[in-house]
Order: structure tokens, then sequence, then C-alpha cells
């Protein structure tokens, strides 16, 4: 499975109630980062970042979302289930 983390992108809890979310970017570490992500820009040059929870809720992190709802699923045939049974009457 790809890494998902985003390198170089530090997050924390605002200290203050209108605040949610502090990020802190080592600029050295980020860049490279963004490298990485190249393949994974879009089009119009975005990559989307959610920032998680772990879940003790102690921490917070920076991780790719990648969700393309545009992808094109290949539909599952009957013969791909069982390429070898292809003369059944069902």
């Amino acid at each position: 499975m790809e890494n998902k983390l985003i390198e170089g992108l530090y997050c924390k809890t605002g200290k203050v109630e209108w605040k949610k979310v502090s990020i802190g970017i080592d600029v050295e570490k980020f860049s490279k980062e963004l490298i990485r992500l190249k393949p994974k820009i879009t089009d119009r040059g975005f990559i989307n970042i959610d920032i998680c929870e772990s879940r003790d809720g102690t921490k917070l992190y920076a991780q790719l979302n990648d969700y393309n709802p545009n992808a094109v699923k290949k539909q599952v045939q009957s013969k791909d289930h069982s390429p070898d049974r292809e003369d059944l009457p069902f």
C-alpha cells in the first residue's frame, strides 16, 4: 500500500477556540514531498490533503486524499470470477 502521509507538513490543534488546526511546514521536506506527489497532481494543479486525528485522539496528521470519483471502474463479469467454467448453463 502506498504511503499517503505527507512529509514535512506538521499539524497541531489550535490554541484558541476559533483556530482548529495550526500547520507547520518544513520547507525542505515538503518540497521533496511535492516532487514525490507530482503524479497525483490534478489537471488543475491541485493535490488534496486531509487533516486526520489519530485513533487515540492525541495527534493530528496530514494525509493525501487521492479519491477520484471519475475513475472508471471495470465492471466484473461472471467469466472474470471463473474463467475456466465458460460452459455452465447459468
